[in-house]
């Protein structure tokens, strides 16, 4: 009893290891089943199963990743996410070194929208821009105009 304690112990370390921040975001772009070496590269991964009869009853699940980063990774071992929950095109939490999947990603987020919220209004002014007022000009007429007067834009 005392070593299956122990080995609880071990895993529940290596997931908070792993669960570390900072996370990648990736998309599943497939997964599959991996009927023939399935004990071989759990035993190899360095993860214990929760009980060695799922590994048997059935094809184990992996699955390709594509992480931000442009890389696209296999993955023997899914992670921290039941491969059921995972569908093509899913947002997803990633480790940042091993790759493994630690949490799915709400539909309504999308990394590349959120980096470009403005969360404050910014404080500087054109005045704080030196040497580009040709190109400040353009960019007042190109953008602002339009939003600030609409009704003057409206005609054209």
């Amino acid at each position: 009893m005392r070593t299956r304690e122990e080995k609880v112990k071990q895993n529940k370390e290596k997931i908070k290891i792993n669960s570390a921040l900072p996370h990648l975001v990736g998309n599943v772009v497939e997964i599959l089943d991996d009927e023939e070496e399935s004990r071989e590269d759990l035993a190899g991964s360095g993860m214990e199963s929760s009980s060695s009869s799922s590994v048997a009853a059935g094809p184990r699940k992996t699955a390709v990743v594509k992480a931000t980063t442009r890389q696209t990774v296999f993955l023997p071992v899914i992670g921290l996410v039941e491969p059921e929950r995972l569908k093509p095109s899913e947002l997803v939490s990633l480790n940042k070194d091993s790759f493994l999947i630690l949490d799915m990603i709400p539909p309504e987020y999308d990394s590349r929208v959120k980096a470009m919220e403005v969360d404050e209004k910014p404080t500087e002014s054109y005045d704080a821009v030196g040497g580009l007022d040709k190109h400040i000009k353009e960019l007042i007429e190109a953008v602002v105009m339009p939003m600030t007067r609409k009704g003057d834009f409206d005609a054209l």
